[in-house]
């Protein structure tokens, strides 16, 4: 009998359903069946990985970035990030896929629930231990201002797979908290450097982002070394540029 590709993928597919059903029953001391079926369907349901990110990578910098309009506005407003490189994602053939250092690395949720914002945490918790089991994943709760009053969970395993691939913002919550007085910057600060953080990513949309924007650029003014990342998450599409669809 000759089987296709397809099919090959498909058996393959429910093969590592299965897997993940007991999984998760033996992961979350609960059975799967008490669950609703649609809750069922999507923690069996796999997202597919980017090849690139499967393997060894390596990080290629490009021509400086500008700003679409207002340039000398935004220049002078941030003073530190502007004109930062493009960043690509390259093979990395022969190299490593472990990364000897260990991470700890914060994530927010803020602004209104979108879908996918679980499956960001679940991807991150997912990469960071891939690299390195020592890592460590922060989640902060509420929003922004979690971050503010230093309100954290260090997320486990047994804390992430119930979310995987459901919606809305339950796992961390949200809020819409706006970074924006000397009191506040100074207070996220304090909590990057108690949490040693190496990284926080915002997942969020375009108020998020500038939130993002105004941390990452107090953190350089500051030499706080926490790098400071956002994540596009918007059913409005007002977070739309060359690289953005």
């Amino acid at each position: 009998m000759v089987t296709s590709a397809s099919s090959a993928d498909e058996h393959l597919h429910n093969i590592q359903a299965v897997r993940r059903k007991v999984e998760h029953e033996l992961k979350l001391n609960i059975s799967v069946a008490e669950l609703s079926p649609l809750h069922q369907q999507r923690l069996l349901y796999i997202p597919r990985m980017p090849p690139l990110l499967r393997g060894a990578f390596r990080v290629v910098f490009g021509d400086r970035t500008s700003a679409a309009y207002d340039v000398e506005e935004i220049e002078k407003r941030f003073p530190k990030l502007f004109g930062q490189p493009v960043v690509k994602i390259v093979p990395n053939s022969g190299g490593p896929v472990t990364i000897g250092k260990k991470l700890r690395i914060g994530v927010v949720l803020s602004g209104g629930p979108a879908p996918g914002g679980h499956n960001v945490i679940s991807g991150l918790f997912d990469h960071l231990h891939e690299r390195n089991k020592d890592s460590e994943l922060i989640g902060f709760v509420n929003g922004p201002s979690g971050i503010i009053d230093c309100n954290y969970n260090i997320l486990t395993s047994q804390s992430i797979d119930p979310f995987r691939n459901q919606g809305g913002f339950h796992l961390l919550g949200s809020g819409r908290t706006k970074i924006e007085t000397e009191e506040q910057f100074a207070m996220a600060r304090e909590a990057a450097k108690k949490c040693e953080l190496d990284g926080l990513v915002f997942v969020g949309g375009d108020d998020t982002n500038t939130n993002a924007m105004l941390l990452a650029e107090d953190f350089k003014a500051y030499n706080i070394d926490t790098k400071v990342i956002g994540v596009p998450k918007t059913i409005d599409g007002d977070l739309r540029n060359t690289y953005i669809e």
